[in-house]
């Protein structure tokens, strides 16, 4: 029950935590959108630029600071721009370890009026998922700070979690073996119950058999008494016709 209640916890802090994260994921996916539209022609066009219209120069200059360039001065980033990986790298951005003190340099753009996708469309194509692309990494990574306690203590109540539902499956893999010899001794005490019933019932069985037998015994005995008296009152009597037919022979010869 108690493991039942963590895991519930621990769906409310992860949900928690993806609730405030889908805040940023429109502006991420429009920023995916805008760097996936984005072409080598567009970076080409906009890395030629010999003095480059100033909000184009601002865009550029947060995307520096963003990747930690040590300056953020048109050559610095028409440098960067040059790089074949430059766009599979944006996509690629380590959005989850931006530092609070990289965040904050960001800040004086998201509150300049120019610092607009919109605006910028209107001067730059490439410019403009770019500036797409730092408001997002701006956004996400605000999110990310209120995220990352909750994130911590997802992942604490997670190990907990998971150390405690390791000592459940072991604690009920012990009771499923009590149970199972349980049920094995009920096995064998219904066996042994019933045995015992069998041989009771045989017993009693054998019990009337023996004394519906006494009773044969006994009445054979009685029996045998009376024909042993009436085989000696029969010899007696033969004995005495016996005399009394000889003294009758004996009378007619004289």
């Amino acid at each position: 029950e108690k493991i039942g209640k963590e895991e519930a916890e621990t769906k409310i802090i992860a949900q928690q935590a993806q609730t405030d994260l889908d805040k940023a994921i429109p502006a991420l996916n429009a920023a995916a959108d805008a760097l996936n539209a984005l072409n080598k022609n567009h970076i080409n066009e906009t890395k030629n630029f010999v003095k480059p219209p100033p909000v184009v120069e601002k865009v550029l200059s947060a995307v520096l600071i963003l990747r930690k360039a040590p300056s953020t001065d048109w050559a610095e980033a028409k440098r960067h721009l040059s790089d074949m990986n430059f766009l599979q790298q944006l996509v690629d951005y380590d959005k989850d370890n931006m530092s609070d003190k990289l965040l904050q340099k960001i800040d004086k753009y998201m509150t300049d009026p120019e610092f607009d996708p919109e605006k910028v469309a209107k001067v730059s194509t490439a410019a403009t998922g770019l500036c797409k692309w730092v408001r997002a990494m701006h956004l996400y990574g605000n999110v990310a700070k209120t995220v990352a306690p909750k994130r911590e203590k997802l992942k604490n109540a997670m190990m907990s979690l998971e150390k405690k539902q390791a000592a459940l499956k072991k604690a009920q893999t012990e009771l499923q073996a009590v149970v199972d010899k349980v049920q094995e001794l009920q096995s064998k005490y219904d066996t042994s119950i019933a045995t015992k019933d069998r041989l009771t019932n045989e017993s009693a069985t054998l019990t009337k058999k023996l004394e519906r037998a006494d009773q044969l015994v006994n009445g054979l005995s009685g029996e045998r008494a009376r024909w042993e008296g009436s085989l000696e009152n029969l010899n007696k009597d033969i004995e005495n016709r016996y005399l009394l037919c000889r003294h009758m022979l004996i009378a007619s010869c004289s």
